[in-house]
């Protein structure tokens, strides 16, 4: 993206008042799918209003390097995402994902984080994802499960229980555009994102201006589905 835009979307963002991330979002996201892109409303946000979208989307610093999603395909974690969410043969053609490895408890083994774009897994509020560990067997394993996820997702340098954050923009489903900082509990458990912390609330030290870390699934959906180079489950 270009920085002179992404200095003036960031500029617009932190103009926004963040009152309205104190209103809690919960429940799976129902509803239909489309395309997306780093500097645009991922799927889900395509059936509301698009200049509205655009004025509430968080961007983040440009301190923070993008990191595209893999490009080989998993069976393994195709088979996973299918059976957690139960989507059927007719619809595996048409949900897509996007994943990355990352090492996100710091133990020198790297986890999946992917999102899940389609009919069965993406709503007005966001789209679906999960974290999944492999055991020492080679065997892909599902972790936890999300619903109301926007890509791309910032995994954080700071570390809570020993597991990094997790920072996720949140927009649409009636709410205002805001970052929620997920912090993993004793059990290395995230919250569901209507729960975190919004940014800059003064009890968590990431925030826009000192947050460091890596981000993920930095895809331009659009662009990609254009080249014919997404990931389905087809």
């Amino acid at each position: 993206m270009n920085k002179k835009l992404l200095t003036l979307l960031l500029a617009s963002f932190m103009a926004l008042s963040l009152a309205a991330c104190g209103q809690k979002t919960g429940g799976a996201a129902a509803g239909g799918s489309g395309s997306s892109a780093a500097s645009e409303p991922s799927s889900s946000a395509l059936t509301e209003n698009p200049g509205e979208a655009m004025e509430n989307l968080p961007v983040y610093p440009n301190t923070v390097g993008p990191l595209p999603s893999e490009t080989e395909k998993l069976p393994a974690l195709e088979k996973l995402i299918a059976d957690q969410w139960e989507i059927p043969q007719k619809a595996l053609a048409d949900t897509v994902y996007l994943y990355n490895y990352i090492d996100l408890n710091n133990d020198g083994t790297d986890e999946i984080f992917a999102a899940v774009l389609g009919s069965y897994t993406s709503g007005s509020g966001g789209d679906s994802a999960l974290i999944a560990s492999q055991s020492a067997d080679g065997t892909w394993t599902l972790t936890q499960a999300f619903t109301l996820v926007r890509e791309p997702v910032l995994v954080s340098d700071y570390t809570t229980n020993g597991w990094r954050d997790l920072i996720i923009p949140q927009y649409g489903g009636g709410e205002s555009g805001c970052y929620r900082v997920l912090s993993a509990d004793a059990n290395g458990k995230y919250p569901n994102v209507g729960d975190g912390k919004a940014v800059g609330d003064g009890e968590n030290p990431s925030s826009l201006g000192d947050v460091s870390g890596n981000a993920i699934l930095y895809n331009d959906v659009a662009a990609d589905r254009t080249a014919g180079s997404l990931l389905t489950l087809g």
